[in-house]
């Protein structure tokens, strides 16, 4: 998935002063807009997660997964330059959905474990 920094704003007037101690100091900020990987735009929590994978300082701030804008922060360091593009790398949820009364596949059953983590009654779902 590709990530376009549209604008940016990285408190270069306080430069100098460390995020841990001064709330936004010398962290940046970066306003981006996102290409489409497929037919829709990726929910927050996987956007948030490629972004993380990017640069593990970098926050998810505000995102709209139906324009694909948003607004992200890196702690401690700089938002890329306005036309910067990001290739970031985006791994889909999966979220299976059974019906009631139906049983889950082999497969659905061992992605649903290692999501979950290793549960005893999960046999009975």
């Amino acid at each position: 998935m590709k990530l376009t920094v549209l604008r940016n704003d990285n408190n270069d007037e306080e430069s100098n002063l460390p995020s841990r101690f001064f709330p936004s100091a010398g962290s940046g900020h970066g306003w981006f807009q996102l290409e489409p990987a497929g037919e829709e735009f990726p929910s927050h929590n996987e956007l948030s997660r490629a972004l993380q994978e990017w640069n593990d300082d970098c926050v998810l701030m505000e995102y709209d997964a139906a324009t694909g804008k948003g607004r992200f922060v890196i702690v401690d360091w700089y938002a890329p330059a306005p036309g910067t593009v990001l290739e970031l790398n985006l791994q889909r949820e999966m979220t299976p959905t059974p019906t009631p009364g139906t049983r889950l596949s082999q497969s659905d059953l061992q992605q649903l474990t290692q999501a979950l983590g290793d549960q005893e009654d999960l046999e009975e779902v």
